[in-house]
């Protein structure tokens, strides 16, 4: 999405256009949100990785719930948006593959509250 010079084959589906068929002005403001879209879940996934690298692996408690959290915040409204857009248009949008993501990250969520009593003290 970061660097992809126009739209995905879905969202030609629910347009109903091709990307030469969108007017200039148009095709600017979708690669405008979709780069910048790109660019969120970079940083997400870097970030995520962060907290993961360093407060987690120092037994921060509050990285237990942020992580899940903020994933779910991020993936399940993406989900149903995607979800939504494939009823409403017809397209065939990404939705197996997200959902498949979805459900690796609940089940790492669920696991990372399972553990040895010492990885679940906090440190100092």
């Amino acid at each position: 999405y970061a660097l992809w010079p126009r739209f995905m084959p879905y969202h030609s589906q629910a347009a109903g256009l091709t990307w030469e068929e969108v007017p200039p002005r148009w095709q600017a403001l979708h690669l405008a949100f979709q780069h910048g879209a790109g660019a969120l879940a970079v940083a997400y996934a870097v970030l995520m990785a962060c907290v993961n690298a360093f407060a987690l692996r120092r037994g921060a408690r509050w990285a237990r719930i942020a992580l899940p959290v903020s994933g779910a915040a991020v993936g399940l409204p993406l989900l149903s948006v995607v979800i939504s857009l494939a009823e409403s248009t017809g397209a065939e949008t990404p939705t197996v593959p997200l959902a498949l993501g979805m459900a690796v990250f609940c089940a790492a969520a669920v696991l990372s509250f399972v553990g040895s009593k010492s990885s679940r003290s906090p440190k100092p």
